[in-house]
């Protein structure tokens, strides 16, 4: 039902919900999104995720990323995520282009394991590492699909995120400087973590079960990464959380919106 509010399209043929057909595979968690031509039927979107992980439905939550990756390439005129967010993460910082993202990369302030692997491509290329467009555009991508996935399902997908994302990268600072798609793991957490107290989602709801809830909050909000790792200013962050509130309410409001207390705590003791 989300994907069918979130991702409908109007094409020659009028309105068009799509075909989300779920998988276990053997790879991680990832989406297929059909070519999107306007003269299509039922356009189909095929979201996997890794077959040992099959029956933890508490990390589903991270098909909030994946919808947004099929969300940013709805192709209507109106898609905020287009007009509006885009832009708003691309205004200043690191994102803001090439140039800017290169420089960040070779910054002072760059954590040491950043300076090494950066030391290392040079040698063996005999040039130094500037970044391209094509990885740029991606970055932004999952950047916005994080934020995407973290305001559809709240605190959920920040905890699935780093059930998942941080044993696969031990590493929090590596690019991938040979096909850096995307961001290191230290920027995606760091990320989440800063939406997250702006948001006020950093403060437990249910004082009966305030111990509970702070060891969520606390293991979602873990943060130890070097100040480098913040690539989106904190105007900018707010703009896209604004534009992307914006997009998901406009249909039929399917985003997170915290539980008050007397529910929360009827939950918990059912």
């Amino acid at each position: 039902m989300i994907a069918d509010a979130l991702l409908s399209d109007t094409g020659l043929t009028g309105d068009s919900s799509p075909i989300v057909h779920v998988i276990a595979d053997g790879e991680g968690y990832y989406i297929y999104p059909e070519g999107m031509s306007v003269s299509a039927g039922h356009k189909f979107s095929v979201i996997a995720f890794p077959r040992p992980l099959k029956h933890h439905v508490l990390l589903h939550s991270l098909f909030g990323h994946e919808l947004g990756h099929s969300a940013l390439h709805v192709p209507s005129s109106s898609n905020i995520l287009q007009r509006r967010v885009m832009p708003a993460i691309q205004a200043s910082g690191p994102l803001s282009s090439t140039n800017a993202i290169t420089s960040w990369l070779h910054d002072s302030n760059a954590p040491p394991e950043v300076v090494r692997e950066l030391r290392v491509y040079e040698t063996q290329s005999g040039r130094t590492y500037e970044f391209s467009g094509e990885y740029l555009l991606s970055w932004v991508h999952e950047l916005i699909c994080d934020l995407f996935g973290l305001l559809l399902f709240g605190p959920s997908f920040a905890a699935a995120h780093i059930t998942y994302l941080r044993p696969m990268y031990p590493k929090p600072y590596e690019l991938g400087l040979a096909e850096p798609t995307h961001p290191p793991y230290a920027v995606r957490q760091k990320l989440l973590a800063r939406t997250i107290r702006l948001l006020g989602w950093d403060q437990p709801i249910a004082q009966g079960y305030r111990q509970a809830e702070q060891s969520l909050i606390d293991y979602i909000l873990e943060d130890n990464y070097s100040p480098w790792a913040s690539i989106l200013p904190d105007d900018r962050l707010r703009d896209a959380v604004r534009w992307i509130q914006e997009f998901i309410d406009n249909h039929q409001n399917f985003g997170y919106v915290r539980p008050e207390e007397i529910y929360l705590a009827y939950s918990l003791n059912v």
